[in-house]
């Protein structure tokens, strides 16, 4: 397991995951809460270095010119995800209290 107990944009979003409980975030959600720009590369990251699973799923959005486009909302739904989330978030001191 890798150890970084400094603040970084994989704790920040991984400390995002645990508090948006089952609602999950998209982009719009991660640039309002952590400045993250690029969620899918940040998600990737954690599912593919550090194993954890994500659901994701398409959702309409309408942009401010009314046309639609579709964000992926992604979430950590099973118990295990959530868990490996928390030890992360202690092993890189930053706690894993979420409001679920």
């Amino acid at each position: 397991m890798r150890v970084n107990p400094k603040k970084t944009k994989l704790s920040d979003c991984l400390d995002s995951f645990l508090q948006a409980g089952a609602k999950g975030l998209n982009r719009l959600d991660a640039l309002s809460q952590y400045n993250d720009l690029c969620l899918h590369s940040t998600v990737s990251k954690l599912a593919n270095d550090y194993g954890i699973v994500f659901e994701r799923k398409s959702e309409p959005h309408r942009d401010r010119t009314g046309k639609t486009t579709y964000l992926k909302r992604y979430r950590l739904i099973e118990p295990t995800a959530i868990e490996r989330g928390r030890q992360l978030l202690d092993a890189w001191g930053r706690g894993g209290d979420s409001n679920e």
